[in-house]
């Protein structure tokens, strides 16, 4: 706990926007807001006053920000510039983080014979960072951005899962495309079953077909290459074949 309130310290990974709004909040509480806008609401304010609201300001900000982040902003010696230092570093951060993960949602598209586990995982990595950055996706507007991404191979379950259903949701995507993979993966084990079977049965019919009288000579030419080895074995003489 940084302060009194329930308040993370910013450390420039969280949500800055959301940071902001606590800290505004925390601020307005203690009656010192206007001074990081600048702001003199009371025209008879003496500048010793307005001296110790902004001094409050500043370290209850300070207070409420990581050492590393702390480290970045030391040099500003007043809330409005701590707070336009703030904004200027990590809102333009966020914004732009937030622009590119959109574009990396909306544009994402996997090719044939990539994994659709991989597709799947990718995916919804993309909507946790943009839910970290307080951007809300329907759950509707997942389910087909998820559909829409896949391969022009999944073009019927795609059409099966939205035509004539008036609701969708993206675990039944996911299911349907777990289900799928797995159907896929045990055809391709009895594809790889049966063409062994077809070998072992083509190897039989070519040994059934042979003529009794070749495999005689082939047996009694194995007979003979036996003897001369034995043969030169015990001689330890060349032998010539002819």
């Amino acid at each position: 706990m940084s302060s009194k309130f329930d308040i993370e310290r910013f450390d420039g990974n969280t949500s800055f926007a959301l940071w902001q709004v606590c800290m505004i909040a925390i601020l307005s509480t203690l009656g010192i807001k206007d001074v990081i806008y600048g702001k003199e609401v009371d025209t008879e304010m003496t500048d010793k006053k307005w001296k110790e609201m902004d001094d409050k300001a500043l370290s209850t900000i300070q207070l409420c920000l990581s050492d590393a982040t702390l480290q970045e902003v030391l040099s500003k010696m007043t809330a409005m510039g701590l707070w336009k230092k703030l904004e200027e570093t990590y809102m333009k951060k966020y914004l732009t983080n937030r622009l590119w993960l959109k574009l990396c949602l909306y544009t994402l598209h996997t090719a044939e014979g990539t994994s659709i586990s991989n597709h799947i995982a990718e995916f919804t990595s993309i909507l946790n960072d943009l839910g970290k950055l307080d951007v809300k996706v329907k759950d509707e507007d997942q389910t087909l951005l998820l559909l829409c991404s896949l391969p022009t191979s999944y073009k019927s379950l795609r059409d099966m899962m939205v035509y004539g259903r008036e609701k969708i949701s993206l675990e039944d995507v996911k299911g349907n495309l777990q289900s799928k993979l797995h159907l896929d993966n045990k055809m391709t084990s009895v594809d790889k079953g049966s063409q062994g079977v077809g070998l072992v049965a083509e190897r039989r019919r070519f040994r059934d077909k042979t003529p009794m009288g070749s495999r005689s000579r082939s047996k009694s030419k194995h007979r003979i290459l036996h003897a001369i080895i034995v043969r030169r074995r015990d001689t330890q003489r060349p032998i010539v074949l002819s």
